[in-house]
């Protein structure tokens, strides 16, 4: 049918990891706080980009803002980013995509 399912806020609340395997999820949208307030070699945003990567799931950050978060994200996710001209504020990293 070509089309996808995403968990928003992945990282956070009721998000969980093991949804991505119950569902057949094939995206995952990290939660803005994760972009904004994590540090350099955040150790969360790190196994979550990681965590996706190994469940072969697109990765989607939400509210990039600055050059500092999107290398953060880059830094990561180990790959480049290109910004999502339909979700203005994310970045959909693509060496954690299918």
């Amino acid at each position: 049918l070509g089309c996808a399912i995403a968990i928003d806020d992945f990282g956070t609340g009721h998000a969980s990891p093991l949804a991505v395997r119950r569902y057949a999820i094939t995206h995952v949208k990290l939660d803005r706080s994760l972009v904004q307030t994590g540090a350099e070699g955040d150790p969360i945003l790190s196994a979550l980009m990681s965590l996706a990567k190994m469940l072969d799931v697109t990765v989607i950050a939400e509210g990039i803002e600055t050059e500092d978060q999107l290398g953060r994200i880059r830094r990561a996710g180990r790959t480049g980013t290109a910004r999502n001209a339909r979700a203005p504020g994310a970045a959909v990293v693509p060496g954690c995509a299918r």
